[in-house]
């Protein structure tokens, strides 16, 4: 997921603004360092599980989960880099929902590292906390409205410049995922803490 959403950004910033990509060869080797760490990443959410090895828990639950503020900060960074250098910019729906997705990325990807602690992960491992916080945001919030900003942005491209029917109802659609979406993951994180 991470590896595509950090293209998307890269992709939505760049026709948002008209403007070249911020550091364009530095993203470019952190997308493939995403590559590489996508492989092993998903380790985090087996920390708990014996049968996984303490090996595997250190090296790939841990260290590479950890290595992933890197690397998505990296992409975070160079997106925001870039829509920063085109200022000032009409807040437009596909700008809006970009930002929308950045901002569930800079949730979930916290949430990804604090239960990839061996410690930790033993009190929130199959708990709400894991589908709550870390996925749930990271795909409701991250994932969609990154989506959904390419949608508003392709939309007028692939049909010939036809118009959202009601920019009120885009507003609506991002005000209700955004908050809807953060609200259902934080509630489940508050029930994964209780144990749930």
């Amino acid at each position: 997921v991470l590896i595509f959403v950090a293209g998307t950004w890269y992709l939505l910033a760049t026709m948002i603004t008209g403007k070249p990509l911020f550091m364009q060869n530095i993203a470019r080797a952190a997308l493939l360092l995403e590559l590489i760490v996508s492989w092993t990443v998903w380790s985090h959410h087996l920390l708990s599980d014996q049968a996984q090895p303490n090996t595997l828990k250190v090296l790939s639950g841990e260290m590479v989960t950890a290595f992933e503020l890197i690397t998505q900060g990296l992409a975070f960074f160079i997106a925001l880099a870039t829509l920063w250098s085109a200022r000032p910019l009409k807040m437009t729906n596909p700008l809006k929902f970009l930002l929308g997705g950045l901002l569930g990325f800079a949730l979930a990807v916290p949430a990804g590292i604090m239960q990839a602690d061996v410690g930790l992960n033993r009190i929130l491992h199959n708990t709400q906390w894991i589908v709550g916080p870390h996925v749930h945001v990271a795909v409701l919030i991250g994932l969609t409205m990154t989506l959904y900003s390419a949608i508003y942005m392709l939309f007028p491209i692939l049909t010939n410049g036809a118009q959202l029917y009601s920019k009120k109802l885009a507003n609506i659609h991002f005000w209700c995922h955004l908050l809807g979406g953060i609200g259902m993951g934080a509630f489940m994180g508050m029930a994964g803490l209780k144990g749930m």
